[in-house]
């Protein structure tokens, strides 16, 4: 929308859906528990969210929405991925339509692509940034 503030976005270690997330990280933090137990507890969550937020997990996926945004969007990432798996990266990057760009990291845990390599990060988080708001300049 022409008329929207937002010019562009930015995201950090994005995941895919809320529910996608609960179950990686259900495997990795307690990876001992039974996949059924983990359904079941996807389950719970989506219930709890429904009565407690007023919207369910299912609804919290972004990247349902990502198809239809037109809005410039940076993703960045960290590898090795201990909390939100790179394959989430890749299905925000190829689901969204419209410009995009990324930055992988590596040697950076989750949230820490800035410290890792910090002239690169804010170099290219700059960059894109001016791409979208010095237009006209």
């Amino acid at each position: 929308d022409k008329n929207s503030p937002v010019v562009c976005t930015v995201e950090d270690c994005g995941y895919t859906a809320i529910e996608d997330q609960l179950s990686f990280m259900l495997k990795v933090k307690v990876p001992w528990l039974p996949a059924v137990l983990n359904g079941f507890l996807i389950k719970a969550v989506r219930q709890l969210l429904k009565f407690k937020a007023g919207f369910s997990s299912l609804e919290a996926a972004p990247v349902k929405k990502l198809p239809d945004c037109k809005i410039p969007m940076l993703s960045i990432h960290g590898v090795p991925a201990d909390s939100v798996p790179l394959d989430m990266l890749e299905r925000l990057y190829n689901a969204h339509i419209g410009p995009k760009q990324q930055l992988v990291v590596k040697g950076a845990k989750h949230a820490e692509a800035i410290y890792v390599d910090t002239e690169t990060y804010i170099n290219t988080v700059q960059n894109f940034v001016r791409t979208y708001t010095n237009k006209g300049e």
